[in-house]
């Protein structure tokens, strides 16, 4: 920590290197003395653990000097008592990797901002959050709200205020699962001058945020009115809308969004198909399985190609949101468009469906073998591929 910059560690290191050089025993027994309080000072204890090593410290003092009790008797602590010494300073020090100080906050910036960032959920919450004291872990918090939700002004480039802003708020999902209410604090005081923000970055916010309850949670009525009615005026044309706006229509697969912005589903129906299987990709979701049939249908899938890119696009992504009558009608729909059943590709990927759905086993085996009688049905045995062997085997039909 006094590498990092923490003053009170870097006193008691000065005090410590003072000693040691001049071999003051004195000195090093008054930053002894002086441990405790320091370190409850810069949160590492807390004043439970402080207490309970206090009073290891004072037991110590008696095991040293075991005749200062008085009428002569020796101090002899039990078994026992000596073991919940020994809990309390693996609970209270021990067991614990080394605290960062201040210097972290800027070593995630750099983080984030390199060319490598990952995003690794163990990776980032091991090293910028669980290994942080509680006042600088607010730092590192506050900061990737910050710029998640304000894309503040002289972030550098690259990777650029959009990019950096993107990952700070995937930091920020990882955060959010080990202290939820830290992050909506800062949420809190983050969302409080989104309103002062130009519009363009208040829409990339809201796109980017706006599938975490913290944010909800966090916009007043005053702003959520203000928001609603930017999104409006922007997604006037649905017809052109593109990949920033595209992520923002699908909050329309968030709940809590959908209810708070109505204008995110009345622009979603008005899409076309395109711009609709656009929005899915962008985030798929439960939402969006109402759609399938329809994006299945001959209708839209009315070439070979079509089918199988819709497929590709829009059910695989959707299918760990499948029940089993949704699955169904999805497969019904699949053999009654001729453009489905035949395309070169649908046969391995209706195998690649079947894997993807493995949450509905086994209530799902007869919408499956329904699928499979159909198909037999409707191809001749002439065209062997497109009874789709593979997925019979895998199905046991």
């Amino acid at each position: 920590m006094s590498e990092d910059g923490e003053g009170s560690a870097t006193a008691i290191v000065q005090k410590i290197d003072t000693a040691r050089a001049a071999n003051d025993v004195k000195a090093m027994q008054e930053v002894e003395a002086s441990l405790l309080t320091t370190a409850r000072s810069l949160e590492l204890l807390d004043f439970v653990e402080e207490r309970e090593l206090q009073r290891l410290r004072d037991d110590r003092h008696l095991c040293a000097h075991p005749s200062l009790r008085p009428l002569g008797d020796l101090y002899a602590p039990t078994t026992e008592y000596a073991r919940a010494h020994l809990v309390a300073a693996l609970q209270g020090i021990l067991i614990h990797p080394p605290s960062q100080g201040r210097k972290v906050v800027d070593r995630f910036s750099v983080h984030v901002a390199d060319p490598a960032f990952t995003g690794s959920r163990q990776y980032v919450t091991h090293t910028f959050f669980d290994q942080v004291k509680p006042t600088v872990r607010r730092q590192v918090v506050d900061l990737a709200v910050k710029v998640a939700c304000l894309e503040p002004d002289g972030l550098p480039d690259p990777p650029g205020a959009h990019q950096l802003a993107n990952r700070m708020a995937d930091c920020l999902r990882l955060f959010m699962e080990r202290d939820r209410t830290l992050v909506a604090q800062c949420m809190n005081k983050a969302t409080a001058r989104l309103g002062d923000r130009p519009r363009d970055v208040q829409i990339r916010s809201v796109g980017r945020l706006g599938d975490t309850d913290v944010f909800w949670d966090a916009i007043s009525e005053p702003l959520q009115d203000h928001i609603e009615g930017l999104i409006s005026s922007t997604l006037r044309s649905p017809e052109e809308i593109n990949v920033e706006e595209a992520r923002l229509i699908s909050l329309v697969g968030i709940d809590e969004a959908r209810r708070m912005l109505p204008v995110l589903e009345e622009t979603f129906i008005r899409l076309d198909w395109i711009r609709q299987i656009m929005v899915i990709a962008n985030r798929p979701g439960r939402y969006f399985v109402q759609y399938l049939p329809g994006l299945l249908s001959s209708d839209v899938a009315s070439s070979f190609r079509l089918a199988e890119v819709l497929t590709q696009s829009t059910v695989l992504p959707l299918a760990p949101y499948l029940n089993t009558s949704e699955l169904e009608v999805i497969l019904q729909t699949w053999t009654d468009n001729g453009q489905c059943l035949m395309a070169s590709g649908m046969p391995q990927l209706a195998v690649t469906l079947h894997e993807s759905t493995q949450h509905l086993r086994p209530a799902d085996e007869a919408v499956w073998r329904g699928f499979i009688t159909r198909v037999r049905s409707l191809v001749p045995e002439g065209e062997p591929y497109y009874r789709y062997p593979a997925l019979a085997a895998a199905i046991g039909a």
